[in-house]
């Protein structure tokens, strides 16, 4: 896992169709690489340097001790990364909608699919 100390990067996630999608960029006092530290997971983003940047490296050997004098990291390390795999995936379906639906909010989007498939049943022939 990576502290960053100075600097900002961009946090990229490739997409089906071998696109890249910046999906967050990140600061000083941001972090990245918790997934791997914790679960051993393999990346699913790609960081790039955006500015000159500092970064603290944190090893799994360095973590354990201060998870064991303080749980509540992992509680707060582990909502951060579901709320950023969460939010990646958001982005990767929003990346693929037309643009005129990424404006909408997503119950207005749902509601026209929905509206477009009732009016479709209802021009069908009985």
């Amino acid at each position: 896992m990576f502290i960053i100390a100075e600097g900002v990067v961009s946090v990229q996630a490739k997409l089906e169709n071998g696109k890249v999608l910046e999906v967050a960029s990140l600061g000083a006092g941001n972090f990245f690489g918790e997934m791997a530290l914790l679960t051993g997971a393999i990346r699913t983003a790609d960081i790039i340097a955006l500015t000159a940047t500092r970064l603290i490296e944190i090893t799994r050997e360095d973590f354990e001790p201060l998870l064991k004098e303080h749980p509540e990291i992992f509680q707060l390390v582990d909502k951060v990364s579901h709320s950023r795999m969460t939010d990646t995936e958001t982005q990767k379906i929003l990346s693929q909608l037309p643009p005129e639906q990424v404006k909408d909010p997503w119950y207005k989007v749902y509601m026209k699919k929905i509206q477009h498939f009732f009016m479709e049943l209802i021009k069908r022939p009985v």
